[in-house]
C-alpha cells in the first residue's frame, strides 16, 4: 500500500515536472509575448510563422538571430528591432523564471511527501515487528515439537 502511494507520488512528480518544463516556445505565453512586441508590424511572412521563429530563436539564446530575422521580415531599423526584441526577451526571461519557481515548488513538495511516506512506512514496519515479537512471546507456535511428540506417541 505504501509502495503504491510512493509510486503514485513519483508518477505525479514526473508528470508535473514534465508539464512545467515544456519548452516555452510551445507555451501559449511565448507567442503572446512576441505578438505584443511585433503585433503592429507589416511582415513579409505570415505573423504566426514570424512569431514562432522569433520565439524559437529567443528560447535558444540566439538574440542576434531573432533581431536579424525580425529586421528582415519587417524592414525596420536595427535600433527599433533591438528595442522590441529586448522587451520581448525580458518578458520571456520573467516567464521562464516563474516556470522554474513553480517547478522547484512542485519538486520540493513531492520530496517532502516522499520522505513522509518512507518515514511512515518505517514506523509501521517497526511497530509491526514489535507487535509480532510480543505476540510470539505470548502464543509460541511449536509445531515441530508437536510433530515429534505425535510421532513418538504413534510408535
Amino acid at each position: 500500500m505504501i509502495g503504491d502511494k510512493a509510486a503514485e507520488t513519483m508518477g505525479a512528480t514526473a508528470s508535473a515536472v514534465g508539464r512545467e518544463t515544456i519548452s516555452l516556445s510551445q507555451n501559449p505565453m511565448a507567442p503572446e509575448i512576441i505578438e505584443d512586441a511585433i503585433g503592429d508590424l507589416n511582415l513579409k511572412s505570415s505573423p504566426e510563422v514570424v512569431i514562432r521563429r522569433v520565439a524559437s530563436k529567443l528560447m535558444r539564446g540566439d538574440q542576434e538571430g531573432a533581431k536579424n530575422y525580425l529586421a528582415f521580415e519587417s524592414g525596420l531599423a536595427p535600433s527599433e528591432v533591438d528595442a522590441r526584441i529586448n522587451t520581448a526577451k525580458s518578458k520571456m526571461d520573467e516567464a521562464i523564471k516563474k516556470a522554474r519557481e513553480a517547478t522547484a515548488t512542485t519538486l520540493k513538495t513531492v520530496g517532502w511527501s516522499s520522505f513522509l511516506l518512507i518515514a511512515l512506512g518505517m514506523i509501521v514496519s517497526v511497530l509491526g515487528g514489535f507487535l509480532a515479537t510480543k505476540c510470539n512471546e505470548c502464543y509460541t507456535l511449536d509445531t515441530h515439537g508437536d510433530e515429534v511428540k505425535r510421532m513418538r506417541a504413534n510408535k
